[in-house]
């Protein structure tokens, strides 16, 4: 999956293993692969095998398991929300012509988690069950995109932030 997701991304994206930290002094759990923004926020911290990454700079967190089931969903979710938990800061952009853009407002923009699989213990196709678990997850531990190699993929839409983030559709 790292592989894949370095030749894929563009190169303003770089892809790491690590943990995931704040301007605070917290830290994530152990995440298998962090996308990040490797143009605005380059700085990694790497201490001996460990890699740390801004919370500022992460797009999105994965889980990596063998099977999608509802254990690995859950330890994803897990992992979802202890990145989500941490404090994100956010300054003024400079451009090309010296001018400095309106920062970002974080809290519009939540951190996507997902979890990849080789495949999937629940029968194909596996909307309702999926759909099932998807729902009950609270907003800081939903997950919002999968994909189970030899079984399918998914990706949700959510409500904006400031209306909850429920799950609106689910497509498989």
């Amino acid at each position: 999956w790292y592989g894949f997701l370095t030749g894929f991304l563009p190169r303003r994206y770089g892809v790491a293993t690590g943990k995931v930290v704040d301007s605070r002094g917290h830290q994530s759990e152990q995440v298998d692969l962090i996308v990040y923004d490797a143009f605005y926020s380059p700085l990694l911290f790497v201490v001996g095998d460990a890699t740390f990454v801004p919370a500022e700079s992460v797009y999105a967190v994965f889980e990596v398991k063998q099977t999608l089931n509802k254990d690995h969903l859950d330890a994803a979710a897990a992992k979802a929300e202890s990145v989500r938990r941490l404090h994100r800061t956010s300054a003024l952009i400079p451009n090309q012509f010296g001018k400095k853009d309106l920062r970002k407002d974080l809290n519009d923009l939540p951190t996507i988690a997902g979890i990849l699989t080789s495949g999937s213990q629940w029968s194909t196709p596996y909307y309702d069950v999926l759909r099932t678990h998807l729902e009950a997850q609270p907003l800081p531990r939903a997950i919002d995109l999968g994909c189970a190699l030899g079984d399918g993929s998914f990706d949700t839409a959510r409500d904006p932030v400031s209306a909850g983030r429920g799950l609106r559709d689910l497509s498989v």
